[in-house]
């Protein structure tokens, strides 16, 4: 099982890391829909996976450089595309949650969305039907946050 698991969050962080390299190329096949929407479900799964906490070292600094490299990549869409801004709203406000990462690490992020805003952005993602699994990931992140301030 941690094998697999293994597996799965080095081929996200490849992923996200080759990808991000391939933009900043600006290869005109790393600029359409379905790569924002690839984009974000990895980087979704990876901030899934590292929230269990049991990562060694190597691989809390590999996930770290992926999701701030899929930030990145999402930033970039967000940038081109006004419809690809509740993708880079929403993993920047899970980033931002994110208690594996860097204590310094929020202060060095954009702000994140405040929960209405969240909310907002994640209805947006449904009416753009994302993945039924990446939004139960979502939630299942959201949730503690909304229960720790209620």
């Amino acid at each position: 099982m941690r094998e697999d698991l293994d597996d799965i969050l080095s081929a996200g962080v490849e992923v996200c890391l080759n990808y991000r390299r391939l933009q900043e190329e600006d290869q005109v096949m790393c600029f359409t829909w379905s790569a924002l929407v690839f984009q974000f479900r990895t980087g979704i799964l990876l901030l899934y996976i590292c929230r269990s906490g049991s990562l060694g070292l190597d691989y809390t600094q590999q996930a770290f450089d992926a999701v701030c490299a899929c930030a990145d990549s999402l930033t970039c869409f967000a940038t081109r595309w006004q419809d690809a801004t509740p993708y880079a709203k929403v993993f920047y406000f899970l980033l931002y949650s994110a208690s594996w990462l860097p204590e310094d690490l929020p202060g060095r992020l954009r702000c994140a969305c405040s929960f209405s805003e969240l909310e907002a952005y994640l209805k947006q993602l449904k009416k753009q039907y994302l993945h039924k699994e990446v939004l139960a990931m979502i939630e299942d992140m959201v949730e503690p946050l909304i229960s720790d301030i209620c």
